[in-house]
């Protein structure tokens, strides 16, 4: 593998995707800054509408405050593969126009990193499906 080299054609069609994946994580972002913001304020709110419901404040207030910490942890969870992707774009693009092999190997532990981390939480998902669906069988049985 130390003879693999990247065309000029390679390179383009690779810039080309990291400036899509610049977009995308700069949009990422701003949805994980508004995830956020709702996370903070669902709380509340929640709080205040089941006021106004009358229903009982501690069950408002258990509600609100598990969905605003969900609502939080997915923003957490969710910002380590959008930095990673923003890092890759970020870098690939500075590597491309300086012609930096440095910088260019660099971006690409960063899209490895990516990609490691979206393949960890897709099996982590599927694990967590697998063990609702044993456990709803298992629930429907008895």
């Amino acid at each position: 593998m130390e003879n693999l080299t990247l065309s000029k054609t390679s390179l383009n069609w690779v810039y080309d995707a990291a400036r899509w994946a610049r977009f995308i994580s700069i949009l990422g972002f701003i949805l994980l800054t508004f995830l956020v913001i709702v996370g903070i304020f669902i709380g509340p709110i929640l709080s205040m509408l089941n006021d106004k419901m009358d229903i009982a404040s501690s069950t408002a207030t258990l509600s609100g405050g598990l969905i605003a910490a969900i609502y939080i942890a997915i923003a957490v969870i969710y910002f380590f593969p959008i930095f990673y992707l923003f890092q890759f774009s970020h870098g690939f693009i500075k590597a491309y126009k300086a012609e930096n092999e440095e910088s260019l190997n660099n971006s690409f532990r960063f899209l490895k990193k990516h990609y490691t981390f979206i393949g960890i939480m897709l099996i982590v998902v599927i694990v967590l499906y697998i063990v609702l669906f044993v456990g709803s069988m298992l629930a429907l049985m008895f």
